[in-house]
């Protein structure tokens, strides 16, 4: 026997990860019975299993249902269906992306899904939806955020117009802010809901990128021989501390007046100078201010030694 004129019987289903697929027509298929979903969910739009590439068209009755440890959905412009209590009970469900080519929601596709705070339908059409697509409880708290201009299309389509905060954006989609923290200050962007964001980190002369660390955890390993990292995707605010250091690792430096500065290890050393100096971190933060000739720092890291008008940059 075939499904869809090329498949056999065995391959209707099959498993990518937590997710399980069957097959609907040749060249596509759809999201079934997946209870082992949580966290930030993005959905491929397309699959590959054995040779064939596969379009997911679908989310399938009951596919994610009880999934009571998902927190955000984002599903791609290939989805046109969402079945029937297709993401019921999902009690931590926060975040929903509506992808743009999706018709419809089945009855209950989302009822019990009472912490929702954000759904966002990409399309200028207003998916159909069966009863309680949502609970009531969301149409009362959750914003609910569509494409520009169609604000009075949703107003005027049941049950989008139970929604009682709607708002427009030309670019529809969370966006989770990226803070890249560097020795001069914080550059922090708004990013697209699940984007991956390309970075180059280029260090002056006599520098090099120490490391690299993503919300606390070192990530310096993924930097390509060029200075090329690529964040994993981005759904919630996120800090990238980058820190430079000087190549020699334990250096000395002169200033015009006779003053010399030496690191070694913690260990700051001042000579030919008397007057108060002070030593900070990459980030600002006061290390030591006083006259001592020699002081050890309890940090780790790129130090700016001040000295009059005098800085020198470290790495201990």
């Amino acid at each position: 026997m075939l499904l869809g004129g090329a498949l056999p019987l065995q391959a209707q289903q099959f498993s990518l990860r937590e997710l399980n697929f069957e097959f609907v027509d040749e060249g596509k298929c759809r999201i079934v019975a997946s209870p082992d979903a949580s966290g930030d969910l993005v959905i491929p739009g397309e699959v590959m299993n054995d040779d064939t590439m596969l379009s997911v068209v679908a989310i399938g009755d009951d596919a994610f249902a009880g999934c009571r440890s998902l927190t955000s959905v984002m599903l791609p412009a290939s989805v046109e269906e969402i079945g029937r209590k297709a993401f019921y009970d999902c009690t931590s469900l926060r975040d929903l992306i509506l992808g743009q080519n999706l018709k419809s929601l089945g009855m209950q596709a989302f009822d019990g899904c009472g912490a929702l705070v954000n759904v966002v339908s990409t399309t200028a059409t207003p998916p159909q939806c069966g009863n309680y697509a949502f609970s009531d409880a969301v149409y009362q708290s959750a914003l609910l955020t569509v494409p520009s201009g169609t604000r009075q299309a949703y107003r005027a389509e049941n049950p989008w117009s139970r929604f009682l905060n709607i708002d427009e954006d030309d670019n529809p989609g969370l966006h989770p802010e990226l803070t890249v923290s560097l020795p001069a200050g914080d550059i922090t962007t708004g990013e697209r809901y699940g984007a991956q964001v390309s970075l180059r980190f280029v260090a002056d002369a006599g520098w090099s990128v120490h490391s690299v660390t993503l919300d606390g955890v070192d990530v310096s390993a993924e930097l390509s021989p060029l200075g090329y990292y690529v964040t994993p995707p981005i759904y919630q605010a996120t800090r990238l501390q980058v820190v430079f250091a000087d190549s020699a690792g334990a250096a000395a430096a002169t200033a015009d007046e006779g003053v010399k500065v030496k690191v070694r290890n913690r260990t700051v050393s001042i000579s030919g100078y008397a007057g108060n100096w002070s030593a900070c971190s990459a980030d600002g933060r006061v290390l030591y201010n006083g006259c001592a000739g020699e002081v050890e720092l309890d940090y780790s890291g790129v130090v700016i030694v001040t000295i009059g008008n005098n800085n020198f940059k470290f790495r201990i």
